[in-house]
């Protein structure tokens, strides 16, 4: 919503040239997502990998991923809440079969943000993945998707 008042003092007049601005940008920032649903073996959870925002360098891939619980029925032990869906930003290096965290957010069933962690290069913990889990699917998938972007300036790295 454009504010008739701006902070400025100047007044800004909705156009139809603004409203077709806004949206232009909301749709663009839409798309940037790309979503595609893992098969699990779990039937209450969604999981999926946003295409959009994988990062190549080498052999090491960065990406945001979401697990979704259908029905949520786990809780957050320090607020109480119920998790409703994690979001994590992680990092795999496709040769040495290793993954690691690099940022992640709690949501509770009403949508809110509940805890949020993130971690630098120093504090990032490389561990390996187990052969036959989601998680090898995950790298083969994600290490099979050619380079298309440079990691950002404020990535960790491994």
């Amino acid at each position: 919503m454009i504010p008739a008042q701006p902070r400025c003092g100047l007044r800004v007049e909705p156009t139809g040239l603004t409203l077709a601005c806004c949206l232009l940008v909301y749709s663009a920032s839409a798309s940037a997502e790309q979503w595609r649903e893992l098969p699990t073996n779990a039937p209450n959870v969604v999981y999926a990998i946003d295409f959009d925002s994988l990062e190549r360098q080498g052999d090491v891939v960065r990406f945001r991923d979401k697990l979704t619980y259908r029905v949520p029925d786990r809780t957050d032990s320090a607020s109480g809440r119920l998790i409703k869906e994690k979001h994590m930003r992680r990092v795999m290096q496709c040769d040495r079969h290793m993954q690691g965290l690099l940022s992640g957010a709690l949501y509770s069933d009403d949508g809110h943000m509940i805890e949020q962690v993130s971690f630098n290069a120093e504090q990032l913990v490389m561990s390996a993945i187990p052969a036959g889990s989601l998680a090898e699917f995950e790298l083969n998938l994600v290490c099979s998707q050619p380079a298309k972007a440079t990691p950002s300036a404020n990535s960790a790295q491994p």
